[in-house]
């Protein structure tokens, strides 16, 4: 149905692939998704403000995992902006991430995105953390990752464009 109205000028092809992303976002899990543990950036509960700062600016994410080790937990979760507000009033000294901390969506990687989706609009979340049948962390979704599969790659100034001129030299 979706063919046949772009080929009657009904709809131009980039609603058409905003359509058909939003039917199937509805047959994807959240494990299709995720960023996986191995490649989070987490932050150590133990870390002092300054590891705190190379972390977030190093990464250039604004929500980030605080990570127990002892129990291979997530505590919760820190975003920049808490950060830079806390430097902006004048706040002296070490940050206790314990005070900005906020409370972690947890989801099975089973569930279904648009599941998810709800879920991240009702909890006003961005980001979850991925959980496996033991309970273990398997990994990270954020709002971000749900909205691409319906939308496309969403590109931010952060980014890396990959360069396909190359310079051979002698022109």
């Amino acid at each position: 149905a979706l063919e046949e109205a772009e080929d009657n000028l009904v709809i131009d092809p980039h609603s058409r692939s905003v359509m058909e992303g939003a039917i199937q976002v509805e047959s994807l899990r959240v494990r299709d998704v995720m960023v996986p543990k191995a490649k989070m950036v987490l932050i150590s509960s133990d870390a002092s403000t300054k590891e705190l700062l190379e972390v977030m600016i190093s990464s250039s994410h604004s929500r980030f995992p605080i990570h127990n080790q002892e129990q291979d937990g997530i505590l919760g979760v820190i975003l920049a902006k808490d950060l830079l507000s806390y430097f902006a009033g004048n706040g002296g000294g070490e940050f206790n991430y314990r005070e900005y901390m906020r409370d972690a969506l947890s989801v099975p990687e089973s569930k279904p995105l648009g599941s998810l989706l709800r879920e991240f609009q009702q909890s006003k979340s961005h980001m979850a953390i991925v959980v496996d049948e033991y309970g273990e962390i398997a990994g990270l979704v954020t709002l971000e990752d749900v909205l691409e599969q319906i939308v496309g790659e969403i590109e931010d100034e952060h980014d890396q464009e990959e360069d396909y001129i190359i310079d051979h030299g002698d022109g």
